[in-house]
């Protein structure tokens, strides 16, 4: 008796199974077929739909390794069918062909004896590389008579190998002599996608489109049911559009999101091109089909920046997809605390509260210093001392957080509109704190809090002043090469370039043997240079950066060497000359 879980049947094999005209399982028939038929390219166009996210992916990976098994690839259909559920169908359909001999001997078991082994094998030579079309279509004017007798299931592959062969060295003339012989492919019939990739090939991308738009229009007609039709036009469309200029790319996108509304794939190209306004109705139509695209609320989110609650909304279904994504929960803490300083600035201090008490279970669960100390500065306001107390003495516990948290109090304590002696204590701390010495953690904590309130838009009185004390701290900040190696990694994830440019330079000569700040001092000074060539007094710090890190045992130094590579590659044409010949 079977399993009683073999009872159970996934949802995407019974689609399959029962004809459900839902997309992606028309795609895994249609793809059937085109296999069925020879024509492998047809088959992976048609799968082209499902994704790696898909219920379908198994059937996908099924079909992927047929079309390799067919080939005589049978590593490559064993890699993809090791990726499929043991539990579902298509593991079941792959497993008797696991352990089968190449292709060539299983068709030539096949075939029966006399003339026709004979004339495949000589074809098969005509068919060789380098070898001229004209010989081989002689060849094959004998042969699929008696194939079509002998073994008329062979007959679409040899079509399928004489497509491909016009494909990569034939001629437009031997299209003719291709349906002659064979007469005209069912999915193809005008040789429409066979010249579109064999322009594709020659790097010809204008009569590329032209053909792939010819074949979309064949396709609106072709007698398939109609879901198909649409998702095949999409996928042509969408191949086209990404050979096609900026414009015309643009309107192909357009038109394959419109006939395939739940495809990601023309949705996210539409999202890099378009402007913003345009970019939000895509995205939105995308996630009334597809709720669980990340990328598209993504988008959603870089759009809402200026909409705090709706960033918030965003951030935390995201989370929901997600929940144990680390940066997916900072976002949502982040956006927290910025959707309540615009409640603040707009008088709802209590609806402010709301919102960090809503988010409480990420906000806490983070540790971000900017929550607790605006839910303290609220507490305070409503009168919770104790809440109050609580939420401030979290921020402070460590005391390389007490800067960046007394900067944040007082900006908080100002937008709440507490009172100046309630206020003072934070400004007090903050002075302190300003008048340094610190650690170099503290430094960069400070740095990163003020950094978030000029992002965030923040504005309060005595932000220069504030800015001019940070970077005059990170200028004074002492500590072991290990802290400052940490520190200057930081202000480069901060992205400031000028305090870097400033610092680096001396940090090196302070640590002479870190690759850390050869590297820093070069991408601070490549920061607003693109990929312009750099001068050789930076590959000679670049040069220096590398030979410390590989000299390094310690895997931190290791690790830059990835970062160390891509600066490199923007290396002055002398020094490119120069390293042909092994000189560097």
């Amino acid at each position: 008796m079977p399993p009683v879980a073999s009872r159970s049947v996934h949802p995407a094999d019974r689609a399959v199974r029962a004809g459900d005209a839902a997309p992606e399982a028309v795609a895994v028939r249609q793809a059937f077929a085109a296999y069925a038929a020879g024509d492998d390219e047809a088959a992976r166009l048609a799968l082209h739909p499902i994704g790696l996210s898909s219920p379908f992916l198994d059937w996908k990976l099924l079909v992927r390794g047929l079309l390799a098994h067919a080939a005589g690839d049978d590593t490559r259909a064993g890699e993809n069918w090791k990726r499929l559920d043991p539990r579902r169908l298509p593991a079941k359909l792959a497993a008797p062909l696991h352990a089968t001999t190449p292709t060539a001997a299983r068709q030539a078991r096949k075939l029966p004896g006399g003339e026709l082994p004979e004339r495949l094998a000589k074809l098969k030579q005509f068919l060789g590389k380098g070898r001229v079309m004209a010989a081989a279509f002689a060849e094959a004017e004998a042969v699929v008579p008696l194939l079509r007798r002998e073994a008329p299931h062979l007959l679409p592959r040899l079509a399928a190998a004489f497509a491909q062969a016009v494909r990569d060295r034939g001629e437009r003339s031997d299209l003719g002599r291709l349906r002659a012989i064979f007469g005209p492919p069912a999915d193809d019939p005008d040789y429409h996608k066979l010249e579109s990739l064999a322009y594709e090939d020659s790097r010809r991308p204008t009569e590329a489109v032209r053909h792939w738009l010819k074949y979309a229009d064949w396709l609106a007609a072709a007698p398939w049911p109609p879901a198909l039709r649409q998702r095949a036009r999409a996928v042509v469309l969408h191949r086209a559009a990404g050979l096609a200029p900026k414009a015309e790319g643009v309107a192909l996108y357009r038109r394959a999101c419109e006939l395939a509304p739940d495809w990601d794939a023309p949705a996210e190209a539409l999202l890099k091109l378009v402007p913003p306004a345009e970019a939000r109705t895509v995205a939105t139509r995308l996630l009334a089909h597809r709720p669980d695209h990340l990328p598209a609320l993504d988008t959603l989110a870089t759009l809402a920046a200026d909409e705090p609650l709706e960033l918030l909304a965003v951030r935390r279904r995201a989370l929901e997809l997600n929940p144990l994504d680390a940066g997916r929960r900072a976002a949502v803490v982040a956006a927290a605390v910025r959707a309540a300083r615009s409640l603040v600035v707009g008088g709802e201090v209590g609806e402010a509260a709301r919102v960090l008490h809503a988010n409480r279970d990420v906000g806490e669960d983070a540790g971000e210093i900017g929550f607790f100390v605006l839910r303290g500065m609220l507490a305070k306001k409503l009168g919770l001392a104790a809440d109050a107390a609580a939420d401030l003495d979290r921020a402070t516990a460590d005391a390389d957080d007490r800067p960046a948290a007394a900067l944040l109090s007082v900006v908080a304590g100002g937008l709440v509109k507490l009172k100046p002696a309630e206020r003072k204590p934070f400004a007090d701390a903050l002075a302190l704190a300003l008048a340094g010495p610190v650690s170099p953690a503290a430094a960069l904590r400070l740095a990163a809090a003020f950094d978030r309130l000029k992002a965030d838009r923040v504005s309060y009185r005595g932000s220069v002043g504030h800015a001019k004390s940070t970077a005059a701290l990170l200028t004074n900040a002492a500590g072991s090469v290990n802290e400052i190696e940490s520190l200057g990694l930081g202000l480069a994830g901060l992205k400031r370039w000028p305090s870097l440019a400033k610092l680096a330079p001396g940090w090196r000569r302070r640590f002479p043997l870190s690759p850390v700040f050869p590297l820093l001092e070069v991408e601070a000074a490549t920061a607003a240079g693109g990929d312009r060539f750099l001068p050789y007094r930076l590959t000679e710090l670049l040069r220096e950066a590398r030979r410390l890190a590989e000299a390094s045992k310690e895997l931190r130094h290791r690790a830059l060497l990835d970062r160390i590579g891509e600066l490199e590659r923007k290396a002055g044409p002398f020094d490119l000359f120069r390293s042909l010949f092994d000189e560097v």
